[in-house]
């Protein structure tokens, strides 16, 4: 086989993702679409603006500190359980279009809860959206990592962790919770419950 055909081979082959973020996957557009239905996170700049306070800047992004501090764009708009469920979607809908078939989405459901949202209603969203991609594509699987930050402690990890531990069995199904994590800035924080 020649380096040509193995390149082109291995191109064929699905593609499995098992790191990534709900809240750094969101398309800018949809953000900018949500910023100006609700109000905006970020105001006096344009969509290309936007678009680049958005993404690593080597210039002023020094540390991943710098670049979480951009975060609470996005979270401006993820409160609200519709929202979480397009995203959801279009984050399936975004790795399917890269090749990727089986999909591991992260998400901290603490950090969606500012409006109201329980847990549960984030994580049922967040599930209803990658089911509803999933019906449509029947190659693609995926599942939800649960995180918890660091910076919360380990009491909130231990109480989000009893929190996805019992709830209901279509949680652990299918397209369903499949594992827990710690996430966030290491220093201070050490990665212990």
């Amino acid at each position: 086989m020649t380096p040509e055909d193995r390149r082109a081979f291995l191109e064929t082959l699905p593609l499995a993702e098992l790191h990534r973020h709900f809240d750094g996957s969101i398309r800018p557009a949809t953000l900018w679409e949500l910023s100006e239905k609700y109000y905006s996170a970020v105001p006096g700049l344009d969509f290309e603006a936007f678009r680049r306070y958005l993404e690593w800047d080597d210039k002023q992004d020094k540390s991943l500190i710098d670049y979480l501090d951009k975060f609470h764009v996005p979270l401006q708009y993820t409160q609200f359980y519709d929202n979480i469920m397009r995203i959801a979607y279009e984050i399936a809908e975004d790795a399917y279009a890269d090749g990727i078939r089986l999909l591991e989405l992260r998400i901290n459901p603490l950090i969606h809860r500012r409006a109201g949202l329980t847990t549960r209603q984030v994580l049922h969203a967040t599930r209803k959206g990658l089911v509803r991609f999933k019906d449509a594509h029947v190659d693609f699987r995926c599942g939800i990592v649960v995180i918890a930050m660091r910076s919360h402690g380990g009491n909130m990890a231990r109480i989000l962790l009893r929190e996805i531990i019992g709830e209901r069995q279509d949680f652990h199904s299918d397209v369903g919770v499949i594992g827990f994590d710690i996430a966030g800035p290491e220093a201070p924080f050490p990665p212990i419950l």
